[in-house]
């Protein structure tokens, strides 16, 4: 299962060296994508320690078409196609960067290691092929109605796990919530 940690509570220090991380010595960005951006987040966040998982429902996000991420490479592309292997070799040094120093290892042993987290798990046969029919259908004016419905059945899939809940600002009150409310103000 995957669950985000990037719209996640994080102190201040730990915020400070994530964002600081995938710029070069000249103030360089080392990598642009999204999807890159929020793997190498999550593992930060993994790197840089203080991680819980919170027993209860805490972040959903939907999918909204026309969203940057409808223009946006996928990961497995970036991490595969010789045309992005600058991208993700900026991904990669940037990972290492930041274990090499919180581990006290080698940048080359920390790229090396950050680089077969990454390629893990590899997609899997069914799904790259689900991928490429969406992907031909939205291309294709007289196939449309195949995208369409594929993003039906995603936003109705998700839609049922957080029906009845308000989204931004958060205004709903739950024992849960508050729990985490007094978890986080006991840590100050």
């Amino acid at each position: 299962m995957y669950a985000s940690l990037l719209y996640g509570v994080t102190r201040t220090e730990v915020f400070r060296a994530m964002y600081a991380a995938p710029f070069d010595a000249s103030g360089k960005l080392l990598f642009r994508n999204l999807f890159l951006a929020e793997e190498f987040f999550n593992h930060a966040v993994l790197i840089c320690g203080k991680y819980a998982t919170l027993p209860c429902f805490y972040s959903a996000r939907e999918y909204i078409p026309g969203s940057a991420t409808d223009s946006t490479v996928p990961p497995s592309v970036v991490k595969s196609a010789a045309e992005y292997k600058e991208e993700y070799q900026g991904f990669l040094q940037a990972m290492g960067a930041l274990l090499a120093a919180k581990e006290g290892s080698t940048p080359a042993d920390a790229v090396a290691f950050m680089r077969s987290i990454s390629e893990m798990p590899k997609e899997t046969a069914a799904v790259s092929r689900k991928q490429a029919i969406i992907a031909y259908a939205k291309k294709h004016v007289w196939l449309h109605w195949l995208g369409r419905l594929a993003d039906r059945q995603y936003r109705r899939k998700g839609l049922k796990a957080v029906k009845g809940m308000p989204s931004y600002p958060c205004t709903f009150s739950t024992p849960e919530r508050e729990a985490i409310v007094r978890a986080i103000r006991a840590t100050k």
